[in-house]
């Protein structure tokens, strides 16, 4: 859980910046853009990292059970 909670606390922080940035660039239409693609990425990333806690979570899991 720590571990997890370390890799997805900078996705959480940037996403919130994110927010900040498209608050302030809403007449920017290019920079609104650019941000929005970012926005995105971190998405994806924040994806990738909870399938990969759920890998662990499992593999975890499988040691601990014996059948």
């Amino acid at each position: 859980h720590n571990n997890s909670h370390a890799l997805r606390a900078p996705v959480a922080n940037i996403l919130g910046l994110l927010q900040l940035i498209q608050q302030e660039t809403e007449e920017d239409h290019r920079l609104s853009e650019l941000v929005s693609s970012l926005e995105k990425t971190v998405y994806q990333l924040d994806q990738v990292i909870r399938e990969f806690e759920h890998l662990i979570n499992q593999s975890k899991g499988g040691m601990n059970s014996m059948p």
